[in-house]
C-alpha cells in the first residue's frame, strides 16, 4: 500500500519545495544522509509530515543504536547518535517533503551519499533542472558530491563523464560555486603551468602530455565546462596559442596547423576565436605555399646541374647531422622537423588573397572597443599632446614634410591617429602614432602628405581598461619570407564612454598636393584658395548628431571610402 501512495506524496509536496525561493540555513549533514531511511527502518509512515512521527521513530532508533554500539547500519551507510538528532532537529513539512523527493530518485540519492555518479540513474532529476526552490534546497549537498566526483573523473582521465556531470551543474547555488569546481580549477591550474612551460624540448621528450588537445572528448569537456569555469577554458586557448607562436619555427606548418583547428573546435570568447581562427589561416596558408614549392621543386627529369646540387646537399645534411643534437630526435615523432626562420613561402598571387594587415586589425580593435558603451577601468590623468597609448605609442613624428594644426571643438576628447601603409605596426614598441587631445584643445602635428592618413575616435573619461583588448600582429615585412606570428599587442588604455561615431575610425583623412591623387572614391572637403599661403589645419567639430571636419591651407583635403 505504501508502495503506491509514496510517489503520490512526494509529487504533491516537491510542488512546496520548488517554490522555495531562498536556501536553507540550518545545519547540515555533510556528506548527505537520508532522514527518510531511518524513519522507514523505523516503520513509521512517511506521510502525513508530523514532528509526533519523527520523534517516535528516533526513539525507537537510539534505542536500536544503544544496542548496536551507537552505529547503525542502513543499507550500507552509517547513522550515528549525532546523525540523528540533526536530521530530525526542527524539521519542518517543506523540508521534509524535499527529502522525501530525493530519496524517491535512486540515483541523486547515490550521488548526493556516496559522490558515485550515474548519468542514467540521474536523469529523472532533470525535470526539477531549473527549479530555484530544488536547487536552493540541495546545493549544499550536491557541491561537495560534484567536487568529488570530479576530482575522481580527472584522476581516471576520464572526460567523456564529466560532459555528463556537467549537465546537472545547474543544481549549485552560486554560494557553492567555489566548493564545486574546487578540483577542477586545480586541474586548470596544473595545465596551465604546464602549456605555459612547454617547450620544443618537452614536445621532443613527451609529446602525449599535451596530447589531450587531439582527444575529441577532451574537447567536448571545455566545451561543457559551467559558466564559471569559462575563463579557465579561454586560458587554455590562449596557452596553446602561445605554444603554437612559441614552435612556429621548430615544428612543422602542419602539425601547427592541426593544433590551431583543435582549437578551432573549442567555444572561447569572441575575441579569442578570432584570434585562433587568424593563426589557422597562417599555419594552413604557410603549410600550403611549402607543400605548392616542394611540388614544383620536384618536377623536370635529372640533369648534371640537380646531381651536383643533390650531392652537395646530402653532404650538408651530413655535417650538419654531425655537428647539431637534430639526430637525436625520437623516430616516433616524425611530423616534427626544425623550420629556419629563413623558410621562403612565396607572396599571395595578388593583394586581394593577402590577409587584413596589423593596420587593420588595429582598427578592427578600435572598432570593438568603441561600439562597448562604457568600459570598467581606472581613471587616469591625460593630457593635450601626450601619447595616449601607455607604452606602446608614440607621438607622431616631427620631420614630416608639413604641419598641421589639429583643433578639437567636438566637445568631447579625442585620439588622432597617425598611421601609414608603409610603417605597418610591427610590435608593442614602434608603428603605433597617437596624440591626445582634450575638448577645446589644439595640438600641431607634422606629417607627410599623399603618404600618412589620419584617423580618429572620441569619447569622455580615460581609464585603464580592466579587460585590455589584445591585437595580435603577424611579420608582414619581405614579399618572399613566411608569415610568422608576433608578440601580442595589448590596448590597455581607452575612453571610459566612447562614442560611436567610427566615421573618422572606418575612414582615412588624406592630404594631398594635386586633386583626384589617392583613392578614386575618396569624398573632398577642402580646396586650397588660390591666394596666399593659409597655414594647413582640421578642426573637428560636432554637427548634429555625427562629428565632422573641416579644413584649411595649402593641401587638398579628402575622406576615403568608409570600410564598415
Amino acid at each position: 500500500m505504501f508502495l503506491l501512495f509514496f510517489p503520490i506524496f512526494v509529487i504533491s509536496d516537491a510542488r512546496n519545495l520548488c517554490s522555495m525561493e531562498t536556501p536553507l540555513t540550518k545545519t547540515r549533514l555533510i556528506p548527505y544522509r537520508s532522514p527518510v531511511r531511518p524513519v522507514l527502518h523505523a516503520g513509521e509512515p512517511l506521510a502525513p509530515f508530523s514532528q509526533q512521527t519523527l520523534q517516535r521513530a528516533r526513539k525507537k532508533l537510539l534505542a536500536e543504536l544503544a544496542l548496536s554500539n551507537d552505529e547503525l547500519q542502513l543499507d550500507g551507510l552509517t547513522y550515528t547518535r549525532n546523525d540523528l538528532t540533526v536530521l530530525f532537529q526542527d524539521m519542518t513539512e517543506s523540508e521534509w517533503s524535499g527529502h522525501c523527493l530525493l530519496y524517491s530518485i535512486p540515483g541523486l540519492l547515490q550521488f548526493l551519499e556516496e559522490s558515485r555518479f550515474d548519468a542514467e540513474a540521474m536523469a529523472p532529476a532533470r525535470q526539477y533542472h531549473y527549479k530555484p526552490g530544488f536547487t536552493a534546497f540541495v546545493s549544499a549537498w550536491f557541491a561537495p558530491a560534484f567536487r568529488d566526483a570530479s576530482g575522481r573523473f580527472i584522476r581516471d582521465s576520464a572526460p567523456r563523464p564529466l560532459v555528463e556531470l556537467f549537465r546537472f551543474a545547474d543544481f549549485i547555488a552560486p554560494e557553492d560555486s567555489t566548493e564545486a569546481y574546487e578540483r577542477l580549477r586545480i586541474y586548470f591550474e596544473e595545465l596551465g603551468f604546464l602549456l605555459r612551460n612547454w617547450t620544443w624540448e618537452k614536445m621532443q621528450e613527451d609529446p602525449s602530455r599535451i596530447g589531450c588537445l587531439f582527444d575529441p572528448d577532451w574537447i567536448a569537456f571545455l566545451n561543457a565546462l559551467p559558466e564559471p569555469l569559462a575563463p579557465a577554458r579561454d586560458a587554455v586557448v590562449e596557452q596553446f596559442l602561445g605554444i603554437v607562436y612559441r614552435l612556429q619555427h621548430k615544428a612543422t606548418w602542419k602539425l601547427l596547423q592541426k593544433m590551431c583547428a583543435q582549437l578551432q573546435q573549442v567555444r572561447c570568447n569572441p575575441e579569442l576565436r578570432t584570434q585562433v581562427d587568424e593563426y589557422e589561416s597562417i599555419m594552413r596558408g604557410n603549410m600550403t605555399t611549402i607543400a605548392t614549392r616542394n611540388s614544383k621543386s620536384s618536377g623536370g627529369g635529372w640533369s648534371l646541374g640537380r646531381g651536383a646540387w643533390a650531392i652537395g646537399w646530402i653532404l650538408l645534411m651530413v655535417i650538419r647531422a654531425l655537428t647539431s643534437d637534430s639526430c637525436n630526435r625520437p623516430k616516433s615523432y616524425h611530423n616534427l622537423e626544425y623550420v629556419p626562420r629563413t623558410t621562403i613561402v612565396p607572396a599571395p598571387a595578388s593583394e586581394s588573397d593577402r590577409p587584413a594587415g596589423n593596420n587593420e586589425r588595429l582598427r578592427l580593435a578600435l572598432a570593438d572597443l568603441v561600439s562597448v558603451k562604457e568600459h570598467a577601468g581606472t581613471s587616469q590623468k591625460i593630457a593635450t599632446g601626450t601619447a595616449p597609448f601607455n607604452g606602446i605609442s608614440t607621438l607622431p613624428t616631427d620631420s614630416g614634410a608639413a604641419t598641421l594644426a589639429v583643433h578639437n571643438k567636438t566637445g568631447y576628447d579625442m585620439v588622432l591617429l597617425v598611421m601609414s601603409p608603409r610603417r605597418p605596426l610591427r610590435d608593442r614598441y614602434g608603428g603605433l602614432q597617437a596624440v591626445y587631445l582634450r575638448s577645446g584643445a589644439m595640438h600641431t602635428i607634422s606629417l607627410n602628405p599623399e603618404e600618412d592618413l589620419l584617423k580618429a575616435v572620441f569619447g569622455t573619461g580615460w581609464v585603464r581598461l580592466e579587460l585590455p583588448r589584445r591585437v595580435f600582429l603577424v611579420n608582414e615585412e619581405g614579399t618572399g619570407s613566411a608569415r610568422t606570428i608576433m608578440p601580442m599587442f595589448p590596448i590597455s588604455e581607452f575612453f571610459r564612454k566612447p562614442l560611436d561615431e567610427r566615421r573618422f575610425l572606418s575612414a582615412d583623412i588624406l592630404l594631398h598636393k594635386e586633386p583626384g591623387i589617392g583613392d578614386p572614391a575618396s569624398v573632398p572637403f577642402h580646396t586650397p584658395s588660390r591666394k596666399g599661403k593659409a597655414p594647413n589645419a582640421l578642426t573637428f567639430v560636432k554637427k548634429g548628431s555625427r562629428i565632422d571636419v573641416r579644413g584649411e591651407g595649402t593641401y587638398y583635403m579628402s575622406v576615403s571610402k568608409t570600410q564598415d
